[in-house]
């Protein structure tokens, strides 16, 4: 079923007996229904695959073509179309099978009430509705999950490819860094405390890598105190107003020698 906003609602009767279509005709027209008539089954899905009503009355018995083909089709093709079976026949077997194949309602004829039609049809037509808003909530909430997970994906992706990019910038640093022939000490400049230190370093001064990094400058130094982190933030300073500066530190090799 297709919600329609502007337009009225197209109902198609389908029943052999020419005078119960037509009372059923004026009667949903005076409602500003819409209305198709079919004589038979056949004629009936014809106008149903064409046209596409809103909603369908059939007769249960009719020749060829009988109303329960009708709803067997219709829930098959466009299960959210109301089918309404309306019967002269009575017979409570009838009517289960009908709602067991998926009709919305059972309604007898004749029908001294025409209310009990109108009642019918609108409380089909509203229950189709909400079930096609329902649906189409469920697509686009679908579609916004799809879309929400697409972005994660490429986001990943962004974030993946920027943690590969960095690990291979550090590793051409690390190479660089360790390819150097000098002693490089990378020094916490408020704590003085040696951060890292370059394979030479290690080579130099006879220390291991965890050894040089776990110790202090004080305890690798020669004796003399380190710089203080005031003198350190002058000597910056100084550098960046372009005065060269000089950070001399003797320190000493693990079998206590000294080295400058």
């Amino acid at each position: 079923m297709t919600i329609r906003h502007d337009a009225t609602y197209r109902i198609l009767v389908i029943d052999d007996e020419q005078e119960i279509r037509s009372s059923f005709r004026r009667y949903l027209l005076e409602l500003d229904y819409d209305v198709l008539e079919a004589e038979n089954g056949q004629k009936g899905l014809d106008l149903i695959e064409r046209e596409r009503p809103d909603l369908v009355l059939t007769d249960l018995r009719m020749p060829g073509v009988d109303g329960l083909d009708v709803v067997a089709t219709v829930i098959g093709s466009s299960p959210g179309t109301p089918v309404i079976i309306v019967s002269g026949t009575g017979s409570m077997k009838d009517a289960i099978e009908a709602i067991h194949l998926g009709a919305w309602d059972y309604l007898l004829k004749p029908m001294e009430d025409m209310s009990v039609l109108r009642f019918a049809v609108e409380r089909a037509l509203e229950k189709a509705r909400l079930l096609e808003e329902k649906r189409l909530y469920q697509v686009r909430l679908e579609e916004d999950v799809a879309r929400r997970t697409e972005e994660l994906s490429n986001a990943n992706a962004s974030l993946q490819k920027e943690i590969e990019l960095r690990r291979a910038s550090e590793e051409r640093f690390r190479a660089v860094y360790n390819s150097v022939n000098d002693a490089i000490f990378i020094q916490d400049i408020n704590t003085g405390a040696i951060l890292d230190v370059n394979q030479k370093t290690c080579e130099m001064y006879g220390y291991s890598m965890n050894d040089t990094v776990a110790a202090d400058v004080g305890a690798l130094s020669s004796g003399v105190p380190p710089y203080t982190q005031e003198d350190a933030v002058h000597k910056v300073m100084a550098a960046a107003a372009g005065e060269p500066q000089l950070f001399e530190w003797h320190a000493r090799r693990k079998d206590g020698s000294l080295f400058w």
